[in-house]
C-alpha cells in the first residue's frame, strides 16, 4: 500500500476542491509553505536550465517554479493532474505536460534536466517505483545536475523479524521505502545521495525523508549528511502564526501579554480537566478516551479537514482546535454548552463546529453526503448502536478516509472491530490497547448478499467456527498445528479460483483468504527456525555442520 493504481485512482477521483491548496492550510497557505519551508531547502539550485518535477497535481508548487527556469517539464500519472495544469499554466510556453505509466520516464530525452523536484506526491510511492524513477533520472540527469525529493521513510519501522509495521500509517505513507532504501537507490542508478532530512509530519513518527542527490561527472566518495527532525511541523506552526499575526483583517489583543506556551492542545487539556458530562449521580465527570488515541487523532487532523464525531468530549475540543470542519452528534444540550463554554476560554474558535443533539441513529441519515476525511465512532456503545454507527458512517468516509472505532474490547464494539479486520475494503491502519483505526479501500455493499463477505459467509454450528469465524489469523496457530491444514486450504482455494466465471467479491474474499494462511506458514517457519537454532545452540554446532564422535 499504496499501489500505483489506487495513487491514480485517489488522484483521478479526489475533489481538488481548492486546488491543492488545501494541503497547505498547517503552513497558512501555499505560498508560506513554498516561501517558508520548500524554498529554503532548494534555493541553492535554482534558477537554473531546465526543471523536470514529478508528481505536480494541480500545480501546487509548479506555480513557483515556473519562474525558475527556461524549460519545465511536467510528469504525473494522473491525466486529470496534467489537463488541470495545462489550463492554469496555458499562458507559460515553456512548459510541457506528459502523463506516464506512474513509474517510467521513458519518454524523455537523456541527459536533459540540471534539477529534478518532487514534494508531497512522492511519499505515498513504494519502494519498487522509487527505484524505478531513480533509475531512470541516472540517465535522464545532466552530469552536474541535482536532484530533490520527498518520499516515505515508513518502511524503517518495520520489525526485523516479522517484516510488521511498527506503528501506524495514518499518513497514507508507502510501507515499503526509507531513507537507507533511496541512498542504495542512488548508488545503484550512478547517483550520489548528497543529504536526507527525516522529518515527522505529525507527531513523532519519522515517517517523511527529504533527500537531495547529484550526478556527478565523476564519482566522489564523500560523507553524506542525515539528520533527523522531529520539530520539522513547528515550522509550519510558526509560518500559520505569522500568516495570520501578519495580515490585513488581524485585530490587536485587547492588552498586551506574553503568549503562554500550553504545549499540544491535549497537554492544556490534560492540566485543566474540563468536566463535560453528567456522572448520572446529579455530578460532572469527563468520560476521558485513551490518551494514545487522542494524541494519534492529534497529529492526524489537519485545518481544514471534513470530520465527523459520535459522541463528544475532549476529542471534540482537540477536533476544534485543529480547525476542522466538524460535526459532532451529541446526546445533550448541556454537554455543548460545556465544550463551547471551554472553547470559547481557551480560545478555540467554533464557527466550524456543528453541533447536532440527538441520537445517531436519527442524524446520521439525515447528513449532507458530504465525503468525510475522518470519523470518530464513540458513541453508544450497547448493542447494535456501534454497528448501526458504522453502517451510515462507512457511506459517509471518503475513499481511502479514515473510520476511529473507540472501546473494541466492549463485546458491541468488538464485533465491528472483527468485521473490518476481515473484510477486504477496510485496511486496519492502528490498534492499541481499546482502539482501532481504519482506512477505507472501497464500498462495502455486496451485490451477492452474504456470499463472499469474509465475514458474513461463516455459518456457525460450533464454538470451533465461531473463534474461525472472529480469529481467522489464529485459528490454526494453536499449540500443535501443522502446515497441512493451511496448505490443504491453499490448494482447495486455487481450484476454486480457477473458474472463468467467478465472482470479483468471491474472489477478493478467497485471495484474503489465502494470505491469510501464507501468514501462518510464514509463522509456523518462523517457529521452526526458532527451535532449529535453540537445538544448535545447545549443541554448539553451525547449520550445516556434522557432530563428531570422539575416539578413544
Amino acid at each position: 500500500m499504496p499501489t500505483i493504481e489506487q495513487n491514480r485512482e485517489m488522484f483521478e477521483s479526489f475533489e481538488w476542491s481548492k486546488g491543492g491548496d488545501e494541503w497547505s492550510a498547517e503552513w497558512g497557505g501555499t505560498s508560506y509553505l513554498w516561501h517558508g519551508t520548500v524554498f529554503p531547502r532548494i534555493q541553492a539550485f535554482v534558477p537554473t536550465d531546465s526543471i523536470l518535477e514529478i508528481a505536480p497535481g494541480f500545480g501546487r508548487c509548479t506555480q513557483y517554479l515556473t519562474g525558475l527556469c527556461k524549460q519545465l517539464t511536467l510528469v504525473d500519472l494522473s491525466q486529470t493532474c496534467i489537463d488541470f495544469c495545462y489550463e492554469r499554466f496555458a499562458e507559460h510556453k515553456h512548459i510541457t505536460y506528459l502523463v506516464n505509466d506512474g513509474k517510467s520516464l521513458d519518454m524523455l530525452s537523456d541527459d536533459s534536466y540540471d534539477f529534478v523536484f518532487s514534494w508531497d506526491s512522492l511519499v505515498h510511492v513504494e519502494s519498487d517505483v522509487l527505484k524505478a524513477y531513480m533509475k531512470s533520472l541516472g540517465k535522464k540527469m545532466k552530469n552536474g545536475g541535482f536532484g530533490f525529493i520527498h518520499h516515505s521513510n515508513l518502511a524503517s519501522y518495520r520489525d526485523r523479524e516479522t517484516a510488521e509495521l511498527t506503528v501506524p500509517n495514518l499518513h497514507w505513507r508507502a510501507e515499503t521505502m526509507s531513507a537507507e532504501l533511496f541512498r542504495e537507490y542512488c548508488d545503484e542508478a550512478g547517483l550520489r545521495c548528497i543529504s536526507q532530512e527525516i522529518v515527522s509530519w505529525g507527531g513523532d513518527i519519522l515517517s517523511d525523508c527529504f533527500s537531495l542527490f547529484t550526478k556527478e561527472k565523476k564519482k566522489q566518495t564523500k560523507k553524506i549528511v542525515i539528520e533527523e527532525n522531529k520539530d520539522f511541523m513547528k515550522e509550519a506552526f510558526r509560518l500559520k502564526h505569522l500568516s495570520e499575526f501578519f495580515h490585513p483583517e488581524s485585530a490587536p489583543p485587547e492588552e498586551e501579554k506574553e503568549p503562554e506556551d500550553t504545549g499540544s492542545i491535549l497537554d492544556r487539556l490534560e492540566k485543566d480537566k474540563p468536566l463535560f458530562h453528567d456522572d448520572g449521580q446529579g455530578g460532572l465527570i469527563t468520560w476521558y478516551s485513551n490518551k494514545n488515541l487522542l494524541k494519534t487523532i492529534e497529529d492526524y487532523i489537519k485545518p481544514g479537514m471534513q470530520t465527523i464525531e459520535i459522541g463528544a468530549g475532549y476529542s471534540t475540543v482537540i477536533f476544534l482546535y485543529r480547525d476542522c470542519f466538524h460535526t459532532c452528534i451529541v446526546p445533550s444540550q448541556e454537554e455543548v454548552s460545556r465544550i463551547s463554554s471551554y472553547c470559547e476560554e481557551a480560545g478555540i474558535a467554533l464557527d466550524r463546529a456543528d453541533f447536532r443533539v440527538g441520537q445517531s441513529y436519527q442524524i446520521l441519515p439525515s447528513l449532507e453526503k458530504t465525503k468525510c476525511d475522518l470519523i470518530f465512532i464513540d458513541g453508544a456503545h450497547r448493542f447494535p448502536f456501534p454497528i448501526v454507527d458504522w453502517f451510515y458512517c462507512a457511506m459517509l468516509v471518503r475513499k481511502y478516509g479514515l473510520i476511529v472505532i473507540d472501546d473494541i474490547d466492549i463485546i458491541s464494539c468488538h464485533i465491528l472491530y472483527r468485521f473490518m479486520l476481515n473484510d477486504p475494503h477496510w485496511e486496519k491502519v492502528d490498534s492499541r490497547q481499546n482502539f482501532a483505526i481504519f482506512r477505507k479501500l472501497g464500498t462495502h455493499d455486496y451485490p451477492i448478499d452474504w456470499q463472499g463477505q469474509p465475514f458474513g459467509e461463516n455459518r456457525i454450528q460450533s464454538i470451533d467456527d465461531l473463534v474461525r469465524a472472529f480469529y481467522p489469523k489464529d485459528y490454526l496457530l494453536d499449540e500443535g498445528s501443522t502446515y497441512a491444514p493451511a496448505i490443504e486450504e491453499l490448494e482447495g482455494i486455487m481450484k476454486e479460483i480457477k473458474s472463468e466465471s467467478v465472482k470479483i467479491d468471491f474472489l477478493a474474499s478467497k485471495v484474503r483468504r489465502a494470505a491469510d494462511l501464507i501468514e501462518i506458514c510464514r509463522a509456523n517457519l518462523r517457529t521452526s527456525e526458532n527451535e532449529v537454532k535453540s537445538l544448535l545452540a545447545e549443541t554448539d554446532l553451525q547449520p550445516g555442520e556434522k557432530k563428531t564422535e570422539e575416539k578413544d
